[in-house]
Protein backbone atom coordinates (compact mmCIF):
# COMPACT_ATOMS: atom_id res chain seq x y z
CA UNK A 1 0.00 0.00 0.00
CA UNK A 2 1.61 3.38 -1.15
CA UNK A 3 0.67 6.30 1.49
CA UNK A 4 1.51 9.85 0.00
CA UNK A 5 1.25 13.58 2.19
CA UNK A 6 -0.08 15.84 -0.03
CA UNK A 7 1.27 19.10 1.89
CA UNK A 8 -0.96 22.51 1.39
CA UNK A 9 -1.38 25.54 3.16
CA UNK A 10 -5.82 25.67 0.90
CA UNK A 11 -8.11 23.15 1.51
CA UNK A 12 -9.67 21.13 -0.96
CA UNK A 13 -12.95 22.09 0.03
CA UNK A 14 -13.72 26.13 -0.91
CA UNK A 15 -14.44 28.16 -4.39
CA UNK A 16 -13.27 26.09 -6.92
CA UNK A 17 -11.21 28.54 -8.66
CA UNK A 18 -7.18 29.80 -9.05
CA UNK A 19 -4.96 27.94 -7.46
CA UNK A 20 -7.57 25.53 -5.54
CA UNK A 21 -8.12 24.67 -8.78
CA UNK A 22 -4.69 23.24 -9.64
CA UNK A 23 -4.38 21.74 -6.34
CA UNK A 24 -7.54 19.78 -7.02
CA UNK A 25 -6.51 18.70 -10.09
CA UNK A 26 -2.77 17.53 -8.22
CA UNK A 27 -4.92 15.58 -5.88
CA UNK A 28 -6.89 14.02 -8.18
CA UNK A 29 -3.58 12.93 -10.22
CA UNK A 30 -2.29 11.42 -6.99
CA UNK A 31 -5.70 9.55 -5.99
CA UNK A 32 -5.41 7.81 -9.39
CA UNK A 33 -1.91 6.60 -8.56
CA UNK A 34 -1.37 5.46 -5.11
CA UNK A 35 -3.59 3.67 -2.50
CA UNK A 36 -4.05 6.80 -0.24
CA UNK A 37 -3.44 10.22 -0.25
CA UNK A 38 -3.49 12.17 3.23
CA UNK A 39 -3.94 16.29 2.66
CA UNK A 40 -2.25 17.78 5.28
CA UNK A 41 -3.53 21.11 5.51
CA UNK A 42 -1.15 23.64 7.86
CA UNK A 43 -2.80 25.45 10.47
CA UNK A 44 -5.53 22.98 10.66
CA UNK A 45 -3.62 19.71 11.45
CA UNK A 46 -2.63 19.23 14.81
CA UNK A 47 0.35 17.20 13.85
CA UNK A 48 2.24 19.85 12.94
CA UNK A 49 4.10 21.33 15.68
CA UNK A 50 4.95 25.64 15.49
CA UNK A 51 8.02 25.60 13.66
CA UNK A 52 10.54 28.66 13.47
CA UNK A 53 12.08 28.67 10.08
CA UNK A 54 14.57 31.35 8.48
CA UNK A 55 13.56 32.81 5.48
CA UNK A 56 15.05 35.46 2.83
CA UNK A 57 11.78 37.31 2.45
CA UNK A 58 9.00 38.35 3.83
CA UNK A 59 6.51 36.26 2.11
CA UNK A 60 7.67 33.21 4.13
CA UNK A 61 7.92 34.45 7.54
CA UNK A 62 4.40 33.00 8.36
CA UNK A 63 3.93 29.92 10.92
CA UNK A 64 5.25 26.56 9.56
CA UNK A 65 4.53 23.23 11.29
CA UNK A 66 7.23 20.42 11.98
CA UNK A 67 5.79 16.98 11.66
CA UNK A 68 5.29 14.98 14.80
CA UNK A 69 3.42 11.71 13.12
CA UNK A 70 3.99 8.91 10.57
CA UNK A 71 6.24 8.64 7.88
CA UNK A 72 4.89 8.21 3.98
CA UNK A 73 6.06 6.80 0.96
CA UNK A 74 6.32 10.03 -0.82
CA UNK A 75 5.20 14.08 0.01
CA UNK A 76 3.89 16.10 -2.27
CA UNK A 77 4.21 20.20 -1.25
CA UNK A 78 1.96 22.54 -2.48
CA UNK A 79 3.62 25.96 -3.06
CA UNK A 80 6.34 27.62 -1.53
CA UNK A 81 4.72 28.31 1.68
CA UNK A 82 3.84 24.57 2.20
CA UNK A 83 7.50 23.65 1.31
CA UNK A 84 9.12 23.87 4.91
CA UNK A 85 6.58 21.70 6.44
CA UNK A 86 7.27 18.82 4.00
CA UNK A 87 10.30 19.03 4.39
CA UNK A 88 9.80 17.70 8.06
CA UNK A 89 7.79 14.91 7.51
CA UNK A 90 9.88 11.80 6.73
CA UNK A 91 9.41 10.03 3.43
CA UNK A 92 12.05 8.41 0.49
CA UNK A 93 10.55 11.14 -2.16
CA UNK A 94 9.55 14.88 -2.23
CA UNK A 95 7.84 16.53 -4.81
CA UNK A 96 7.50 20.21 -4.68
CA UNK A 97 4.57 22.23 -7.11
CA UNK A 98 5.72 26.17 -6.77
CA UNK A 99 2.70 27.25 -9.34
CA UNK A 100 4.44 30.15 -10.14
CA UNK A 101 7.99 31.75 -9.42
CA UNK A 102 6.95 34.50 -6.97
CA UNK A 103 10.40 36.32 -7.72
CA UNK A 104 9.44 35.96 -11.54
CA UNK A 105 5.85 37.68 -10.51
CA UNK A 106 7.84 40.25 -8.67
CA UNK A 107 10.35 41.12 -11.97
CA UNK A 108 6.92 41.69 -14.64
CA UNK A 109 5.43 44.07 -11.64
CA UNK A 110 7.79 46.56 -12.69
CA UNK A 111 8.30 49.81 -10.54
CA UNK A 112 4.94 51.97 -10.60
CA UNK A 113 3.87 53.43 -7.08
CA UNK A 114 1.03 50.61 -7.33
CA UNK A 115 3.10 47.52 -6.76
CA UNK A 116 5.71 48.92 -3.90
CA UNK A 117 3.87 47.11 -0.96
CA UNK A 118 4.00 43.97 -3.39
CA UNK A 119 7.43 44.04 -4.23
CA UNK A 120 8.60 44.68 -0.65
CA UNK A 121 6.44 41.63 0.32
CA UNK A 122 8.21 39.60 -2.18
CA UNK A 123 11.64 41.03 -1.87
CA UNK A 124 14.32 38.35 -1.75
CA UNK A 125 11.62 35.28 -2.49
CA UNK A 126 13.67 34.24 -5.23
CA UNK A 127 16.53 33.00 -2.66
CA UNK A 128 13.88 31.39 -0.83
CA UNK A 129 12.32 29.59 -3.75
CA UNK A 130 16.27 28.51 -4.52
CA UNK A 131 16.48 27.84 -0.84
CA UNK A 132 13.91 25.45 -0.13
CA UNK A 133 13.03 24.25 -3.66
CA UNK A 134 16.42 23.01 -3.83
CA UNK A 135 15.80 20.38 -0.77
CA UNK A 136 12.91 18.81 -3.19
CA UNK A 137 13.76 15.77 -5.40
CA UNK A 138 11.85 18.18 -7.90
CA UNK A 139 9.73 21.31 -8.16
CA UNK A 140 7.25 21.82 -10.61
CA UNK A 141 5.62 25.57 -12.11
CA UNK A 142 3.09 26.16 -14.30
CA UNK A 143 4.96 28.02 -17.19
CA UNK A 144 8.30 28.08 -18.95
CA UNK A 145 9.16 31.59 -18.57
CA UNK A 146 8.51 30.57 -14.36
CA UNK A 147 11.06 27.51 -15.61
CA UNK A 148 13.34 29.71 -16.87
CA UNK A 149 13.85 32.59 -14.32
CA UNK A 150 14.21 30.31 -12.01
CA UNK A 151 16.56 28.33 -13.32
CA UNK A 152 18.92 31.60 -13.85
CA UNK A 153 18.71 31.45 -10.16
CA UNK A 154 20.15 28.23 -9.44
CA UNK A 155 17.19 25.90 -9.06
CA UNK A 156 15.80 23.47 -12.08
CA UNK A 157 12.47 23.12 -12.57
CA UNK A 158 10.01 21.15 -14.71
CA UNK A 159 6.62 22.98 -16.14
CA UNK A 160 3.35 21.80 -14.97
CA UNK A 161 0.95 24.04 -17.22
CA UNK A 162 -2.00 24.33 -15.99
CA UNK A 163 -5.60 23.19 -17.10
CA UNK A 164 -8.97 22.79 -16.61
CA UNK A 165 -11.11 21.07 -13.95
CA UNK A 166 -13.53 20.24 -16.34
CA UNK A 167 -14.58 20.21 -20.25
CA UNK A 168 -18.14 20.97 -21.85
CA UNK A 169 -18.58 22.16 -25.60
CA UNK A 170 -20.97 24.67 -24.79
CA UNK A 171 -23.24 26.11 -28.02
CA UNK A 172 -22.16 29.59 -29.56
CA UNK A 173 -23.29 32.57 -27.29
CA UNK A 174 -23.64 36.12 -28.50
CA UNK A 175 -20.08 37.71 -29.10
CA UNK A 176 -20.49 40.98 -28.11
CA UNK A 177 -21.67 39.99 -24.64
CA UNK A 178 -17.94 39.63 -22.82
CA UNK A 179 -17.06 37.88 -19.96
CA UNK A 180 -13.89 38.66 -17.52
CA UNK A 181 -13.71 36.21 -14.18
CA UNK A 182 -10.39 37.16 -11.92
CA UNK A 183 -10.28 38.51 -8.69
CA UNK A 184 -9.79 41.70 -8.31
CA UNK A 185 -7.79 41.83 -5.32
CA UNK A 186 -5.31 40.19 -7.27
CA UNK A 187 -2.99 43.07 -8.49
CA UNK A 188 -2.32 42.33 -12.25
CA UNK A 189 -6.25 42.27 -12.72
CA UNK A 190 -6.91 45.13 -10.76
CA UNK A 191 -4.07 46.99 -13.01
CA UNK A 192 -5.20 45.39 -16.30
CA UNK A 193 -8.78 46.12 -16.44
CA UNK A 194 -8.19 49.11 -14.91
CA UNK A 195 -6.23 50.45 -17.84
CA UNK A 196 -8.76 48.97 -20.27
CA UNK A 197 -11.89 50.27 -18.96
CA UNK A 198 -9.89 53.74 -19.37
CA UNK A 199 -8.19 53.03 -22.67
CA UNK A 200 -10.56 50.72 -24.51
CA UNK A 201 -14.09 50.08 -23.01
CA UNK A 202 -15.54 53.35 -24.18
CA UNK A 203 -14.67 52.17 -28.32
CA UNK A 204 -15.92 48.85 -27.56
CA UNK A 205 -18.91 50.38 -25.59
CA UNK A 206 -20.29 52.46 -28.92
CA UNK A 207 -20.47 48.96 -30.85
CA UNK A 208 -22.31 47.34 -28.84
CA UNK A 209 -20.52 45.40 -26.82
CA UNK A 210 -21.38 45.13 -23.24
CA UNK A 211 -19.32 43.36 -20.72
CA UNK A 212 -19.60 41.39 -17.08
CA UNK A 213 -17.18 41.26 -14.65
CA UNK A 214 -17.06 37.92 -12.04
CA UNK A 215 -15.00 37.13 -9.12
CA UNK A 216 -13.79 39.23 -5.81
CA UNK A 217 -13.93 42.51 -6.12
CA UNK A 218 -16.09 42.68 -8.87
CA UNK A 219 -19.07 43.68 -7.10
CA UNK A 220 -19.14 47.19 -7.01
CA UNK A 221 -22.25 48.95 -8.59
CA UNK A 222 -19.84 52.23 -9.94
CA UNK A 223 -18.69 50.69 -13.14
CA UNK A 224 -19.18 52.42 -16.44
CA UNK A 225 -22.13 52.43 -18.50
CA UNK A 226 -22.04 48.56 -19.87
CA UNK A 227 -20.12 46.95 -17.77
CA UNK A 228 -21.61 45.29 -14.38
CA UNK A 229 -20.15 43.46 -11.78
CA UNK A 230 -21.46 40.10 -10.16
CA UNK A 231 -18.82 39.82 -7.41
CA UNK A 232 -17.72 36.58 -6.51
CA UNK A 233 -19.90 33.29 -8.27
CA UNK A 234 -19.62 29.80 -7.17
CA UNK A 235 -20.88 28.48 -10.42
CA UNK A 236 -19.77 29.80 -13.81
CA UNK A 237 -20.54 27.70 -16.25
CA UNK A 238 -24.27 29.52 -16.51
CA UNK A 239 -22.07 32.82 -17.09
CA UNK A 240 -20.41 31.42 -20.22
CA UNK A 241 -23.57 29.65 -21.20
CA UNK A 242 -24.72 32.90 -22.04
CA UNK A 243 -21.89 35.19 -22.89
CA UNK A 244 -19.73 34.56 -25.70
CA UNK A 245 -16.24 35.96 -25.92
CA UNK A 246 -13.94 36.06 -22.77
CA UNK A 247 -11.40 38.65 -22.39
CA UNK A 248 -8.00 39.04 -20.42
CA UNK A 249 -6.72 42.53 -20.33
CA UNK A 250 -3.87 41.36 -18.15
CA UNK A 251 -0.51 42.56 -18.79
CA UNK A 252 1.84 41.66 -15.93
CA UNK A 253 2.59 38.60 -13.61
CA UNK A 254 0.49 36.84 -15.70
CA UNK A 255 1.82 33.28 -15.42
CA UNK A 256 -0.38 30.64 -16.77
CA UNK A 257 -3.89 32.07 -16.36
CA UNK A 258 -6.08 29.52 -15.17
CA UNK A 259 -9.55 31.39 -16.31
CA UNK A 260 -8.24 31.48 -20.26
CA UNK A 261 -8.12 27.31 -19.86
CA UNK A 262 -11.55 27.33 -18.13
CA UNK A 263 -13.28 29.32 -21.07
CA UNK A 264 -11.19 27.69 -23.47
CA UNK A 265 -12.32 24.33 -21.41
CA UNK A 266 -16.22 25.97 -21.89
CA UNK A 267 -16.14 26.59 -25.58
CA UNK A 268 -15.39 30.17 -25.40
CA UNK A 269 -12.92 32.04 -27.72
CA UNK A 270 -10.73 34.26 -25.53
CA UNK A 271 -9.27 37.19 -26.66
CA UNK A 272 -6.66 38.45 -24.32
CA UNK A 273 -3.66 41.35 -24.08
CA UNK A 274 -0.19 39.77 -25.62
CA UNK A 275 2.00 41.07 -22.69
CA UNK A 276 -0.20 38.32 -20.52
CA UNK A 277 0.09 34.78 -22.37
CA UNK A 278 3.56 34.00 -22.94
CA UNK A 279 3.14 32.03 -19.69
CA UNK A 280 0.89 29.98 -22.26
CA UNK A 281 1.11 26.36 -23.97
CA UNK A 282 2.14 27.06 -27.19
CA UNK A 283 -1.13 25.48 -28.43
CA UNK A 284 -3.68 27.41 -26.29
CA UNK A 285 -1.20 30.51 -27.26
CA UNK A 286 -2.01 29.74 -30.77
CA UNK A 287 -5.81 29.22 -29.85
CA UNK A 288 -6.13 32.94 -28.01
CA UNK A 289 -6.71 36.02 -30.04
CA UNK A 290 -3.73 38.44 -28.87
CA UNK A 291 -3.92 42.00 -29.10
CA UNK A 292 -2.04 45.17 -27.63
CA UNK A 293 -3.32 48.36 -26.02
CA UNK A 294 -4.85 50.49 -28.96
CA UNK A 295 -8.94 50.12 -29.47
CA UNK A 296 -8.15 49.13 -32.69
CA UNK A 297 -6.58 45.91 -32.23
CA UNK A 298 -9.37 45.47 -29.12
CA UNK A 299 -12.27 45.92 -31.75
CA UNK A 300 -10.41 44.43 -34.83
CA UNK A 301 -10.24 40.78 -32.79
CA UNK A 302 -13.53 41.34 -31.31
CA UNK A 303 -15.64 42.09 -34.71
CA UNK A 304 -13.96 38.85 -36.73
CA UNK A 305 -15.65 36.56 -33.86
CA UNK A 306 -19.00 38.11 -34.84
CA UNK A 307 -18.71 35.87 -38.49
CA UNK A 308 -20.03 32.31 -37.20
CA UNK A 309 -17.32 30.45 -39.08
CA UNK A 310 -14.46 32.49 -36.97
CA UNK A 311 -16.47 31.73 -33.87
CA UNK A 312 -16.36 28.38 -34.52
CA UNK A 313 -12.79 27.80 -35.62
CA UNK A 314 -11.76 29.79 -32.42
CA UNK A 315 -13.43 27.79 -30.09
CA UNK A 316 -12.64 25.18 -31.62
CA UNK A 317 -8.98 25.31 -31.60
CA UNK A 318 -9.44 26.54 -27.78
CA UNK A 319 -11.57 23.51 -26.75
CA UNK A 320 -8.76 21.13 -28.45
CA UNK A 321 -5.48 22.45 -26.92
CA UNK A 322 -7.21 22.77 -23.51
CA UNK A 323 -5.79 19.84 -21.20
CA UNK A 324 -7.33 18.81 -17.52
CA UNK A 325 -5.09 19.43 -14.36
CA UNK A 326 -5.46 15.88 -13.84
CA UNK A 327 -4.00 14.88 -16.66
CA UNK A 328 -1.61 17.13 -16.96
CA UNK A 329 -0.51 16.15 -13.34
CA UNK A 330 -0.50 12.17 -13.77
CA UNK A 331 1.80 12.53 -16.65
CA UNK A 332 4.35 14.39 -14.69
CA UNK A 333 4.17 12.07 -11.59
CA UNK A 334 4.44 9.37 -13.56
CA UNK A 335 7.83 10.34 -15.31
CA UNK A 336 8.29 11.75 -11.76
CA UNK A 337 8.29 8.41 -10.25
CA UNK A 338 10.32 6.73 -13.21
CA UNK A 339 13.27 7.94 -11.20
CA UNK A 340 12.47 8.91 -8.17
CA UNK A 341 14.22 7.93 -4.90
CA UNK A 342 13.07 4.48 -3.21
CA UNK A 343 13.04 4.25 0.69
Amino acid sequence: MTRVALVTRIPLEGPRQGDRNRLLGLYEAASRLFDEVEVIVIGADSRLKPMRTESSSLYLRRKHGLWSGESFDGVIAFQLGAAPSALSIPAPWRVLDLTDSLDWYRQGLGRRPAVWVKRATLWRVGQDEVRWGSQFDAAWVSAKPDADWLRRLGLKSHVVPNGTVEKKALPPAEPRQLLMVGNLAYLPNHLGLTEFLANVWPHLHQKGYRLTLVGKGSGRKDWPTGVRGLGFQTHLEPLYEIHGVAISPVKLGAGSQSKIFEAMGFSRPVVAHREGIPGLPERVRAAVLAVDDSPLSWLSALESLGEPNRYREATDAGFAAVPRFSDNFHEALLQFLKGAPSA
